[in-house]
């Protein structure tokens, strides 16, 4: 029996929109797919959703969900309602893209954006340096540092790197941001140090007030982990600026995880595509950026963004200060609308770096 499908339904402004991809079980087409996963629900009658579209070929689907169906300001019930239980007539299921109402599209909590007043940026891209673990508090503050020197304003702690007997959360701050006056008092210009929150609520709060008591503006949180329950509480209880990074998802799509933190009041927000809708805070681009690859960002996502370079991904033979001076050189050239060929001519880490880079596409 056919009871969710409707084709011909056109959705309306008072209806959320999903669209995902959908895998049926063995013996199992994707309309009964469909009316299992919509059966899963457990609307009422009157507030069922309806499947308006099936696309055989691409295995997607879209489903338009009453707004009544989910609360207010609860992003964990929005999840629990869009992702559903697991059932036997499906073995996979991603929700790729999501529209809400107006109404449940209202920020849960406005984000401080005051990353560029701190640091007394106003126009140009943020530079920041992923850090992968170190083998030391000591170690770890010193790679900071020559990335900081080198022109990076934002250090951040690697997604999986939180506290461990060799480098534990405490000692790590501690030394890094004591580093961080050394390499503010060198360059001039203010510097942040993103320390990786990640964990228990209570820990993170705590965490937290150790930043806050430390003189630190900002902390890393990975989101998807922590769950938005956690992140609400976080955004309510602290005025320090949050970037959430997402490392962890499968269900739900990189976009649509970024839409729902910039939601919930993050600072900044990892995403991984230009075109990811942000209801609020900055756009963060993680990955082993290279220099030859940021005019063609700075294009594509304008210069209202954070670019952040794994620190492995810098491949610069002189090392990490040189390859962060030469990520810096390429974002002034981009937005003085000079050739990086030009740029490098009086720029000796940057000429170095494209080399390395070539060198990279012959392999």
């Amino acid at each position: 029996m056919i009871e969710y499908i409707n084709t011909k339904y056109t959705p309306e402004s008072r209806d959320v929109c999903a669209t995902y991809q959908i895998t049926p079980a063995k013996g199992i087409t994707i309309y009964q797919a469909c009316e299992a996963f919509a059966r899963n629900i457990d609307a009422t009658p009157s507030l069922r959703p309806v499947i308006y579209n099936i696309n055989r070929r691409t295995s997607s689907i879209q489903i338009a969900f009453p707004q009544e169906i989910f609360e207010e300001r609860n992003i964990s019930q929005l999840i629990s309602v869009l992702v559903g239980n697991p059932m036997n007539e499906i073995i996979d299921l991603k929700l790729l893209d999501l529209r809400l109402t107006t109404k449940l599209a209202t920020p849960l909590a406005k984000p401080q954006q005051g990353i560029r007043s701190i640091l007394g940026i106003q126009h140009r891209p943020l530079l920041g340096i992923m850090q992968k673990p170190s083998t030391s508090a000591k170690q770890h503050a010193i790679l900071a540092y020559q990335a900081w020197t080198g022109g990076a304003d934002l250090i951040l702690d690697a997604p999986t790197h939180i506290s461990s007997s060799r480098c534990s959360f405490t000692e790590r701050t501690k030394a890094v941001l004591a580093m961080r006056k050394k390499a503010e008092i060198q360059t001039g210009e203010r510097k942040l140090y993103a320390a990786n929150i990640t964990g228990e609520t209570l820990e993170m709060i705590r965490r937290i007030q150790y930043l806050n008591e430390n003189s630190s503006e900002i902390a890393m949180i990975n989101y998807p982990a922590c769950g938005f329950a956690a992140l609400q509480t976080l955004r309510h209880e602290n005025n320090i600026l949050l970037y959430g990074h997402s490392s962890s998802h499968g269900i739900i799509t990189q976009p649509v995880l970024a839409m729902l933190g910039s939601l919930t009041g993050l600072d900044l927000v990892h995403i991984t595509t230009p075109t990811t809708k942000l209801y609020q805070g900055m756009p963060v681009f993680v990955g082993p950026t290279t220099p030859t690859q940021i005019p063609a960002l700075i294009k594509n996502a304008g210069t209202n963004i954070m670019i952040v370079c794994k620190i492995s991904g810098l491949r610069h033979p002189a090392g990490s200060s040189a390859g962060t001076r030469a990520l810096k050189q390429a974002i002034e050239a981009t937005m003085a609308s000079i050739p990086l060929s030009e740029y490098a001519k009086v720029h000796q880490e940057l000429t170095i770096a494209m080399e390395e880079d070539k060198k990279e596409d012959r392999v």
